[in-house]
């Protein structure tokens, strides 16, 4: 994999550091466990412990000590190098994996380099995408600090995705709550972010003006997708053209959709809810069409299912 040319030569080396720490034996790993030991400060050592232990939790792993080691690295990652960006996401990811006592432990931690640092835009955002995950107001609140202070540093980017988690599991009474919080959130990162992976942005913006019956929102981010003419993102604008056309009555584009589909890029779900909506208008013989031209992209067992309730009558369970 060659090294993406918006890293820095240390991100690409903990980058690769990260993806290869789970391949190191027991014994290598207690090499490195010395050799820490020596060097307190060698991020590239903790970078590598920190991955394995993180991916022992993450798997559920049987290893005894994987999570109280992990969280030894968070801590003093907190109190040591809590200004670090380029291993931030990892760390902040963490937090929705630890027990309560241990992530009150980390969000006090953080707070207190926050109190020491109320100008470091790096260490404020950092807090606040770390303690977002399970204290959403708070985390909220030290992102916007932080998007102040770098208004250009993509904080806003970051935090988007967890207002779109929010939608997901809030009740249906606030549910449009939230999708008014993604576009105010997303719409301000797409115009004053730069760089990145906008096209998420993009696509939470989109679903969450699409629900809220926003179409002239939903047509920019289509077209915009369109314009940046990769595979992934022009699949993304035809989705959303394809779900406003249904919207005014128009199935043809959706049926040219589906027709369409040689591969999933980046929104399968999108294009399975342009197929649920056209099953739910009767079009049942272009979603049997559809399930069978994924063949080599899902797996048997789903298309087998999904065709079987269609024959009993019921929606496929796409999701």
């Amino acid at each position: 994999m060659p090294q993406n040319p918006s890293m820095s030569d240390e991100q690409w080396r903990w980058f690769q550091l990260y993806c290869k720490a789970d391949t190191l034996s027991l014994s290598e790993i207690e090499s490195v466990e010395e050799q820490l030991r020596a060097n307190t400060a060698d991020m590239d050592l903790r970078v590598q412990l920190f991955a394995y232990y993180w991916k022992k939790v993450l798997r559920n792993s049987q290893h005894e000590s994987a999570e109280h080691r992990l969280f030894e690295h968070v801590l003093w990652m907190i109190d040591n190098r809590p200004e670090v960006r380029n291993f931030g996401g990892p760390l902040s990811s963490t937090a929705n994996h630890l027990t309560p006592k241990r992530f009150t432990i980390a969000r006090q931690a953080w707070l207190e380099q926050v109190r020491k640092h109320p100008a470091n835009g790096d260490i404020i955002g950092n807090a606040g995408a770390f303690i977002v995950w399970v204290d959403f107001e708070t985390g909220a609140e030290l992102t916007e600090r932080a998007y102040a202070l770098q208004p250009s540093a993509g904080w806003l980017r970051g935090h988007v995705h967890h207002c779109n988690f929010q939608i997901w599991t809030s009740p249906h009474l606030y549910k449009n709550k939230w999708r008014e919080k993604v576009i105010n959130v997303g719409v301000r990162s797409l115009q004053t972010e730069p760089n990145g992976a906008p096209f998420y942005t993009y696509q939470y913006v989109a679903d969450a003006a699409l629900s809220l019956g926003r179409y002239d929102l939903v047509k920019v981010c289509a077209q915009v997708l369109h314009d940046w003419d990769y595979p992934s993102t022009k699949q993304q604008a035809k989705v959303y053209t394809s779900l406003l056309a249904l919207r005014e009555g128009d199935r043809r584009p959706a049926l040219e959709t589906l027709s369409e589909v040689k591969q999933f890029h980046l929104c399968p779900d999108l294009v399975f809810r342009v197929a649920s909506e056209l099953f739910k208008l009767g079009e049942r013989k272009s979603i049997v069409e559809f399930i069978n031209n994924l063949k080599g992209r899902t797996r048997k067992s789903s298309r087998e299912r999904w065709l079987q309730q269609i024959a009993n009558n019921q929606a496929p369970d796409f999701n």
